[in-house]
């Protein structure tokens, strides 16, 4: 009897390859990746991969399978793999904890979470709110983690260690300061638009405004004198006063947008601190788990790899914000002479 070592002793690979499938020609008609032709043919099963159907093209003879021109296409990991990395992921675990948990190299996993993340700040791109939304700020801390000299970072590497992780220093937050500025417009009807900025002024406002609001928006927010220039932009903006004690006047209040501070921050934990580089990723992948909070994160992963299997986004998942980077290798340095 086969004993049961790791997660994947419990999937059924036929299974999943069945489910994946289906995923993938669900909306879509049967047709040749190549060509797009509908002429299709059966043309037989792989013998090392149960429930992987392959299938011929009859105008240009060419063969494909259900997986051909899509990210799971070539891929070593079996497609159980794929559905519980996708799976794991909707449930904020960090790529060390996937990779153990499915027993694969860290890079690998590093890699395909890389991918599933950019497919999903493409689904949130270009998502405006509408009706009355409510507007707050805050600054996170986010230095040079893992940031290489190519992506824009660069190491100190003579400064003494911080043991106690990254802090936040006095006054107002600055990218320069390692403490950009992420502005959260929060729709009253469930919605929410995160933009990561430089800093907190009108400039920066004017901008997220324009990407995360519709024209004719009721916004609330606090008192901050930055938030004034809503009011040129056509918006009808109402705010409160904190620094007199004034959280709630009858409809105006920001409630709900302070209330998402506490979810940002419980969903960056898990990551021990990320970079400036990589924040806006990270704040997007959040805005797609929180527009998508009502669905399970089963129904999350599922959109996720809905995505993975089409072909069309195959580009986008692989040169997007999380997409490694390819470093090149360093020359071998001459040997020291003895004097």
């Amino acid at each position: 009897m086969k004993t049961v070592q790791s997660l994947m002793d419990l999937i059924d690979q036929e299974a999943c390859q069945c489910y994946i499938r289906s995923l993938r020609w669900k909306s879509r008609p049967l047709e040749c990746p190549y060509c797009h032709s509908q002429d299709i043919a059966p043309w037989g099963k792989y013998h090392r991969k149960p429930g992987l159907l392959r299938y011929k093209c009859k105008a240009e003879g060419r063969t494909f399978n259900d997986l051909s021109g899509t990210l799971l296409d070539g891929s070593r990991l079996s497609c159980g793999t794929w559905v519980l990395l996708a799976f794991l992921l909707t449930l904020t675990t960090s790529c060390l904890r996937i990779a153990l948990e499915l027993t694969i190299a860290f890079p690998t996993a590093y890699r395909i979470c890389g991918w599933l993340r950019n497919l999903a700040l493409k689904k949130e791109k270009g998502r405006k709110l509408y009706g009355d939304v409510e507007a707050d700020e805050i600054y996170q801390a986010a230095g040079s983690k893992g940031q290489q000299p190519d992506r824009g970072g660069k190491k100190d590497l003579g400064r003494d260690p911080r043991h106690r992780g990254l802090k936040k220093g006095p006054g107002r937050g600055h990218a320069d300061k390692d403490t950009p500025c992420i502005i959260a417009w929060v729709s009253r009807k469930g919605k929410a638009v995160l933009n990561v900025v430089k800093d907190f002024t009108k400039a920066t406002v004017q901008q997220a405004a324009q990407k995360a609001l519709r024209k004719g928006c009721r916004v609330f927010t606090d008192s901050a004198k930055s938030y004034r220039v809503l009011n040129s932009l056509g918006f009808l903006h109402e705010s409160v006063n904190h620094s007199q004690g004034e959280w709630v006047r009858g409809e105006v209040h920001e409630n709900r947008a302070e209330m998402i501070w506490s979810l940002l921050k419980f969903y960056l934990l898990t990551f021990r601190g990320v970079s400036k580089a990589l924040l806006p990723g990270y704040v997007g992948f959040f805005q797609f788990l929180f527009n998508h909070r009502s669905q399970t994160a089963f129904q999350k992963a599922e959109l996720l790899l809905r995505a993975a299997l089409d072909p069309a986004q195959v580009q986008a998942a692989r040169q997007g914000l999380f997409a490694p980077v390819k470093t090149k290798p360093e020359k071998p340095k001459p040997p020291l002479h003895a004097a």
